[in-house]
């Protein structure tokens, strides 16, 4: 009896160690870069975030950590705003909004 209780512990101690868990981690790399851009099917000039316009999507839900590393390859700095939207069931949406420059 006293053998296969502490058989027991062990297991319950090996089982809670294991379940120790962190918020998933996302990680983005980009580079911002000036491009043609045709929002409304007329050639402008304007900010490109890894070659695209608009930038990328990112798809995040409540407490996820985002590490994003940008690179900004334009001659002038470069302001990111970020718009959070709240959805039903708590669900979490990150809007960028980028300057589009005119010539």
């Amino acid at each position: 009896m006293g053998y296969s209780m502490r058989l027991c512990s062990v297991l319950v101690v090996l089982l809670v160690a294991c379940a120790c868990g962190e918020d998933p981690y996302r990680f983005f790399t980009w580079n911002v870069t000036y491009g043609d851009i045709y929002p409304l099917g007329v050639k402008q000039h304007g900010i490109l975030i890894n070659g695209q316009f608009p930038g990328p999507q990112i798809e995040s839900v409540t407490n996820d950590n985002l590490i994003i590393n940008v690179f900004n390859s334009l001659d002038e700095p470069f302001l990111i705003s970020w718009l959070v939207h709240c959805y039903k069931y708590e669900l979490w949406k990150f809007i960028l909004f980028l300057p589009t420059l005119k010539t």
